[in-house]
């Protein structure tokens, strides 16, 4: 238990229209978020999302949640972005000048939406 919260991820797949969408959500672990611990704590919860969306499917695919991190500060994030994944907020600014929302009590961005880039929008 994790200030009140169980840290978890899981895996699902929904159909819209004639396509399958597979997507996954993480609660990251939340306390004591900067250190190392935590945050190698955290990517092992990415790496089950890793392993089933990154590497074994294709097709339309998001991971999103609550990473109690910001981007980038694992190494599961790191590498989605490697491999052309890219978070909304990221996109959004890119493509329409966007600006950047903060998602943690009014000052970071540790909330997340990662988008393969097969995604239509994209």
């Amino acid at each position: 238990m994790i200030s009140g919260k169980v840290a978890e991820s899981m895996h699902r797949a929904f159909k819209l229209g004639t396509r399958w969408v597979q997507g996954g959500v993480i609660y990251g672990h939340a306390a004591q978020p900067t250190t190392q611990e935590t945050r190698s704590r955290t990517n092992e919860l990415a790496s089950l999302l890793h392993e089933r969306l990154v590497l074994q499917s294709q097709g339309l695919r998001f991971i999103a949640g609550d990473f109690n991190q910001e981007d980038g500060q694992i190494e599961c994030m790191r590498d989605w972005a490697d491999r052309g994944w890219i978070n909304v907020q990221t996109w959004a600014l890119q493509k329409f000048g966007t600006e950047m929302m903060p998602t943690c009590h009014g000052k970071t961005i540790k909330d997340h939406i990662l988008l393969a880039l097969s995604l239509p929008c994209i």
